[in-house]
């Protein structure tokens, strides 16, 4: 439907569809975060978030999206390093964050220092230079969820 010839109207009708046809239920019982589903329902928030965003912005949305990618990249990380929790006492310094969690920091500040030193606006950046910048955090991510399939034992066919 965003084929590029549909209205902003009709954009937002065809979101609010797709949000309410998520089956986001079947993907976040309780108990149920080790499961695939889990995941491909975190992800199709995200995804309907950043477009919601995208076509009528808010920063407090826009914040949304950020920290589930956060949580994402976060239990991937934690999944990945073997699940082993490390307990920080009060007054602690925090154990430093996973690869990709990093990989999406280094991202962002990369992004807007890229931005902010060539004077250009983040409106302006052309599609193929976001793409080609997001290249390697997003094949880092692929791997890392061929990575956990394989440790979860998620059938993947």
């Amino acid at each position: 439907m965003l084929d590029g010839t549909t209205s902003e109207e009709e954009s937002l009708l065809a979101l609010d569809e797709f949000e309410s046809s998520l089956d986001v239920e079947s993907g976040m019982e309780e108990g149920n975060s080790d499961s695939p589903e889990f995941y491909v329902a975190q992800v199709e928030l995200l995804a309907a978030n950043v477009i919601a965003v995208y076509l009528n912005p808010d920063p407090m949305r826009a914040e949304m999206s950020g920290q589930t990618l956060e949580t994402i990249l976060s239990s991937f990380d934690f999944r990945l390093s073997g699940s082993e929790a490390e307990f920080v006492r009060p007054g602690e310094p925090q154990p430093p964050v996973g690869p990709l969690q990093r990989l999406e920091h280094e991202s962002q500040w990369d992004l807007l220092e890229s931005a902010r030193s060539s004077a250009v606006s983040l409106s302006s950046v052309g599609i193929r230079e976001l793409r080609a910048a997001c290249a390697p955090g997003r094949d880092a991510i692929i791997s890392a969820v061929e990575r956990l399939a394989e440790v979860n034992g998620w059938d993947t066919h």
